[in-house]
């Protein structure tokens, strides 16, 4: 527990620790994310939600409480004293040098993920429509709704296909399987099959793990939390998931999402 506390204080940028009524401490800053050591496990984004709120009696207000259901945010409250703020986690992120598929101007187009913080409101994310089938594969548009950006301790996971398509993401980042599931990155074998931009399917012929070279980056689109195959995005040629995937319980994330 100290040393969550420590490297907390090390990674978050503190918001005021009191209770503030009408302000939304998990908007600012909009790019945080946790140090590896401080990470929250994936599945207990809920459980920190409900702990943080408290019936009311917590730490965080209700306007924040709802924004953090919605944007899959673990608040953080202080173990010493309930009522105090400390900051919050996301997890799970793509290398700087990803690529994904947007929105921009009318324009649709692929670009650095890096370049994405600023642009946001001008920005809308390439996902799976709600009624996409691996047979009868189907893209619909959703608002960047937040991002973020920090570094990452561990060695990425990267993965190449045999139709050429390389990419590098965190071990808890959602990945589409060709059998409709979604796995974490670290699952991952060679023989396993992704899914590409078009719908077709591509063979994992290589994993190797290798440092981030700077920070890394992860997208959450606006699709809701009843709409699964809309945080289903598109980066470096691949489907994968975006933050809403790295804070759902563990037997969610192991249902059938697209259908054959």
């Amino acid at each position: 527990m100290k040393k969550l506390l420590v490297m907390i204080t090390m990674s978050l940028c503190f918001a005021s620790f009191a209770r503030i009524a009408g302000a939304n401490r998990l908007t600012d800053p909009g790019y945080n994310r946790c140090s590896e050591d401080a990470q929250i496990p994936d599945g207990q984004c809920v459980a920190y939600q409900d702990l943080a709120w408290n019936g009311g009696d917590g730490c965080i207000t209700l306007e924040e409480y709802q924004y953090a259901e919605a944007n899959n945010i673990a608040p953080l409250c202080s173990p010493f004293d309930p009522h105090m703020y400390l900051g919050y986690c996301r997890c799970g992120c793509l290398s700087k040098e990803t690529e994904v598929f947007v929105e921009q101007k009318g324009t649709a187009q692929w670009v650095p993920i890096d370049t994405l913080p600023g642009h946001e409101s001008e920005t809308t994310m390439f996902a799976l429509s709600t009624n996409a089938t691996m047979q009868a594969w189907d893209f619909a548009t959703s608002g960047l709704t937040a991002m973020t950006i920090g570094p990452e301790l561990r060695p990425l996971v990267w993965v190449t296909t045999s139709g050429g398509q390389s990419i590098g993401m965190t071990e808890k980042h959602g990945v589409l399987l060709a059998t409709g599931f979604m796995a974490q990155a670290v699952e991952l074998k060679v023989g396993d099959t992704l899914v590409d931009v078009d719908g077709l399917p591509q063979e994992i012929t290589s994993i190797e793990r290798r440092l981030a070279d700077g920070d890394v980056y992860n997208v959450l689109t606006g699709a809701g939390q009843s709409n699964k195959p809309g945080h289903i995005i598109f980066a470096n040629q691949l489907a994968v998931g975006d933050l809403y995937w790295q804070n759902i319980l563990d037997s969610e994330f192991r249902q059938l999402v697209i259908r054959e």
